[in-house]
C-alpha cells in the first residue's frame, strides 16, 4: 500500500494490520496499530503483520446470540421477582413477611446489645492490664516479683498437702463411721445391737440393785454390837483428821 510521507513516523516497524469497517455496516478499510518506538519507523518496501479481523455477518451472529441470552437472562430476572413479590422462598419471606422482619429487627438489636457489652468487657480487660503495670499494686506484684511467686508458689504446694492431709483424715472418719455402723466390732455392737444396749441397761439396774443393798448392809452392820465400837473409833479417827488439816 501506498503511505504518505508524513505519516510514515507514525507508523512502526512491528505495527500490525487487519482488514475492518467504517462502522458497525461501513466500507472496509485497513486498520493499522500497535507497534513500538524501538522497532523504529517503516521504510519502502516493508511489511506489517496482518491479523484476521471478524467479519460483519459473524459479529451480527455473536450480537443476535448475545440478545437471546440477554432476553433468556431478562425472563429469569423477572420470574425470580415475581416469586419474590409472591414471598416464596427465604428472600421472598424476608421481603415479604412481616414477623420474619420484626425477628431480623429484634435480632439485630439482640446483636447491637451484645457488641455494647462486649466493648465493655474489652474496656475492663484493658483497665485490668493496664492496672498489671502499676507499681505496687498486689497484682503487678504477682507478675514482676520473682520472691513473691516463689513464697505463692509455696502456699499453694502447702495447701496441696494439707487438703491432701484433710482428704485422709476424712477417709479415716468415714471409715470409722461405717464400722460403728457394723456389729462385727465393740462399738458397732454396742450402737446398733438392741440385745447388747439391753443386757447394759439390765447390768446398770443391777450394779445401782447392788450398791443399794449393800449400803443397807452396812447400815445395819454398824447398828450391829459387835461392830459398833469398831465404827465408832472410825468416825472419831476420821474426826480428827479433819481438824489436823489447816484452815
Amino acid at each position: 500500500m501506498n503511505i504518505d510521507k508524513e505519516f510514515q513516523p507514525h507508523i512502526m516497524k512491528d505495527a500490525k494490520a487487519k482488514i475492518g469497517s467504517d462502522g458497525l455496516i461501513g466500507n472496509k478499510i485497513v486498520l493499522i496499530y500497535g507497534g513500538t518506538a524501538e522497532a523504529g519507523p517503516i521504510l519502502g518496501s516493508d511489511y506489517l503483520i496482518s491479523e484476521t479481523g471478524i467479519p460483519t455477518d459473524e459479529m451480527l451472529s455473536t450480537l443476535q446470540k448475545n440478545n437471546k441470552n440477554l432476553l433468556e437472562i431478562t425472563e429469569n430476572i423477572k420470574g425470580i421477582s415475581k416469586k419474590i413479590n409472591d414471598g416464596k422462598g427465604s428472600v421472598g419471606s424476608l421481603i415479604n413477611d412481616g414477623k420474619i422482619a420484626e425477628d431480623l429487627h429484634s435480632t439485630l438489636l439482640h446483636f447491637k446489645t451484645a457488641s455494647a457489652n462486649s466493648e465493655k468487657i474489652i474496656s475492663q480487660i484493658s483497665d485490668f492490664t493496664s492496672n498489671l503495670n502499676k507499681q505496687g499494686t498486689l497484682i503487678n506484684q504477682l507478675v514482676t516479683d520473682t520472691l513473691m511467686y516463689t513464697n505463692l508458689q509455696k502456699t499453694i504446694s502447702q495447701l496441696r498437702e494439707a487438703s491432701a492431709s484433710i482428704s485422709v483424715f476424712s477417709e479415716n472418719i468415714k471409715q470409722s463411721a461405717q464400722s460403728l455402723n457394723k456389729t462385727d466390732n465393740t462399738a458397732g455392737l454396742i450402737l446398733n445391737d438392741p440385745q447388747m444396749a439391753a443386757d447394759i441397761k439390765t447390768i446398770t439396774k443391777n450394779l445401782n440393785t447392788s450398791s443399794e443393798k449393800l449400803d443397807q448392809d452396812l447400815r445395819a452392820l454398824q447398828q450391829n454390837i459387835f461392830f459398833r465400837g469398831y465404827f465408832r473409833k472410825l468416825g472419831k479417827k476420821k474426826l480428827n483428821n479433819q481438824d489436823s488439816i489447816p484452815k
